[in-house]
């Protein structure tokens, strides 16, 4: 959010006491505050904000310092968007072809603490630093590019008896990878990717929950020529698990041994205004599932400070071909409705999953509404609520500062088949982005969360992160 939408907050929000009054009963009572629900994949991709917008959906789709900073002092002479221009200038010289001009580089550093505690099993602790470096072409005569990122997450902290928690790879170890690779083929605003890269889609996509991110091979293109209406498709093949080197085709990953196979994947949206839109997203797994995804939302605007969103969600899911992961079908819906007063929303969803099996969901993240940090509350014949509160700081003099909190409770079958214990989950984030310049960039994040789980073990997280990202 910008420093003049955070400084409205601050002017109108603190003249009003029946915010005032409204927003401390509130507080009081949670203890804090929590975000729109919404998948916590795309949580993560993100600091929490109480502003509601509809572009967080599931259908949304170095080198030596130079010389001349070393003779003088300058306390920003340290941040990357300082010196690394410069290096860009000297070793890239302009040329006057806009393939070679246009390149643009991204560094995203990344440190990742986690400690698990799971009841009657023990502690699971890691910490890693690493991330990302990207570098991408400018367009070859405005039709052509190409891509590279390499990944990487190595070990500042891990003992082997404490391994599970995929920050780095199976036994506590670093690892490196060129996890994107591709070439973009465009013509006017429609596009062609081929290679490894990136997946957004409802349960196919980067879920970059952990250090690095699941990336994909594949091909697919993108219609944006008709207007309000994008559409989509293509075929994955293979995909990079979050700590693997190699890529797996998608079959195998998903827990089959009998081939390979992949996915397919046509998907639209279709935006009414810029308030409310419909989107959907087939992927047909050969020989192993369907998924069909649709959801639907709108956002009412009374004023600048008072939004209302209401949200609607399905999901199909059921074994195709030769059924290669068994034969099964399930349907998942969710509905959610959140309320936005300046920098405080309250948010209320509701989710409801078929007693014929659970969700599936091998290749990413999932869209579900009430998707947490621990648990995705989407099993076979589950029903769950979830209630959150986020709130804004900038109004009290703490630009950056962003809370967010939810409690979600999940009910199961007690007999037949499906039955399975009951469980309830409290999540807690607080982000902090300054606006300072020293520290552009620069995201932090906390996080807290704890399940319990009926006659099982309960889970407890403690998570600290720290983001840099840049471009030049």
């Amino acid at each position: 959010m910008n420093a003049e939408k955070k400084s409205q907050w601050g002017r109108q929000c603190s003249n009003s006491d029946w915010a005032g009054l409204v927003c401390g009963v509130l507080m009081s009572l949670t203890g804090g505050v929590i975000a729109e629900p919404g998948p916590a994949y795309l949580a993560a991709e993100a600091p929490v904000t109480p502003e509601l917008r509809g572009d967080r959906s599931a259908t949304a789709t170095v080198g030596a310092i130079p010389e001349d900073l070393l003779n003088q002092y300058d306390p920003f002479a340290v941040l990357p968007r300082k010196w690394l221009p410069s290096l860009r200038e000297k070793y890239i010289p302009k040329t006057g072809h806009s393939f070679v001009d246009g390149i643009q580089f991204e560094v995203k550093p990344r440190f990742y603490y986690f400690h698990r505690d799971v009841e009657s099993e023990g502690i699971q602790e890691t910490a890693a630093f690493g991330g990302e470096l990207g570098v991408e072409s400018g367009w070859f005569r405005d039709w052509f590019r190409v891509g590279l990122t390499l990944y990487t997450s190595q070990k500042i902290y891990g003992p082997s008896d404490r391994d599970g928690l995929n920050l780095l790879a199976p036994g506590q170890h670093g690892y490196t990878a060129l996890g994107e690779a591709y070439a973009d083929f465009r013509h006017g605003e429609n596009l062609l990717r081929a290679g490894r890269s990136r997946v957004d889609l409802p349960y196919i996509n980067a879920n970059d929950f952990r250090m690095t991110p699941h990336t994909f091979e594949m091909v697919g293109f993108r219609i944006a020529s008709i207007e309000n209406l994008r559409i989509g498709a293509g075929h994955v093949a293979r995909i990079k698990t979050q700590t693997s080197t190699d890529f797996e085709s998608m079959s195998s990953v998903a827990g089959s041994d009998q081939g390979d196979r992949g996915v397919s994947i046509v998907s639209l949206r279709y935006e009414f205004s810029d308030e409310t839109f419909v989107a959907a997203s087939e992927q047909y797994g050969w020989d192993m599932f369907n998924s069909f995804y649709v959801e639907a939302e709108t956002l009412i605007e009374w004023s600048d400070d008072l939004k209302l969103e209401l949200g609607v969600q399905f999901t199909d899911q059921r074994s195709v071909g030769d059924e290669w992961l068994g034969d099964f079908k399930t349907q998942s819906a969710g509905v959610k409705v959140a309320l936005q007063y300046c920098n405080f929303a309250a948010a209320l969803s509701y989710q409801r999953t078929a007693n014929g099996s659970g969700v599936l969901k091998p290749w990413g993240g999932s869209p579900a509404y009430n998707s947490s940090i621990i648990q995705d509350f989407d099993r076979a014949g589950e029903e769950s609520f979830r209630l959150g509160l986020t709130y804004d700081f900038a109004p009290h003099g703490l630009d950056g500062v962003s809370v967010d909190t939810s409690w979600i409770i999940g009910d199961t079958p007690d007999s037949g088949s499906q039955a399975s214990p009951d469980q309830q989950e409290f999540d807690f984030t607080i982000d902090y982005k300054p606006s300072v310049e020293l520290f552009d960039g620069v995201w932090f994040r906390a996080r807290y969360a704890k399940n319990w789980i009926d006659e099982g073990n309960d889970i407890e997280d403690i998570r600290f992160i720290l983001n840099y990202s840049y471009q030049f």
